[in-house]
């Protein structure tokens, strides 16, 4: 049963072709955005009104996000956790395309923790509106259980924002990669016994 249960992870695709389908899928408006940057960058004075459009997009990005404005009023809390991880990531996507550029491709891990960011995010956002719909319906103390829920489900998924934001900077990407690499190299890893 151990064995075949790694069927469950490839009926609707691997878990990691469809985690990469994610990162790739959400860095397009950071990607599209760099773009266009670096073409008024290139010749400013030309393109002087593409510079200012450009400047404009990125202050409304800064300043006025769009906010979760689905969620009942006693969700402003679990609210505010999707509008902070947003921003970030975005950030996260943005600073991931500079440092990698076209190689973004090929950066599985890097892939991994914007995919799981995008998860959490859309998990979250899915609780918030459900639980909002139930407090709609039956009221709040109706949906006390729902409530305690979200509380859970959003502190559990601020966690993993957290760590998954902070790996980016401190992670050990480089050496499992040395690691597979010298495995490859060797023909297997030291220590198999079969």
């Amino acid at each position: 049963m151990l064995r075949d249960s790694r069927i469950q992870l490839i009926f609707e695709g691997t878990n990691e072709i469809l985690r990469t389908f994610i990162a790739l899928s959400g860095v397009t408006g950071p990607r599209d955005m760099l773009k266009d940057t670096r073409r008024v960058l290139r010749a400013p004075i030309r393109q002087f009104g593409a510079l200012s459009e450009l400047a404009l997009k990125r202050a409304k990005d800064a300043l006025g996000r769009e906010r979760f404005t689905k969620a009942h009023p006693v969700l402003e809390k679990q609210a505010s956790v999707v509008d902070r991880y947003v921003t970030e990531l975005w950030h996260a996507s943005e600073r991931a395309l500079r440092k990698h550029g076209r190689h973004i491709e090929e950066m599985q891990y890097t892939q991994r923790r914007l995919a799981e960011i995008a998860i959490d995010l859309y998990a979250l956002s899915a609780v918030i509106a459900r639980t909002s719909r139930a407090i709609e319906r039956r009221g709040i103390e109706g949906a006390r259980r729902e409530l305690s829920l979200a509380e859970i489900a959003a502190a559990s998924a601020e966690k993993r924002l957290e760590d998954n934001l902070a790996s980016f900077q401190r992670n050990d990407d480089e050496l499992r990669k040395a690691v597979a690499n010298r495995a490859y190299d060797d023909g297997g890893y030291a220590l198999d016994v079969l």
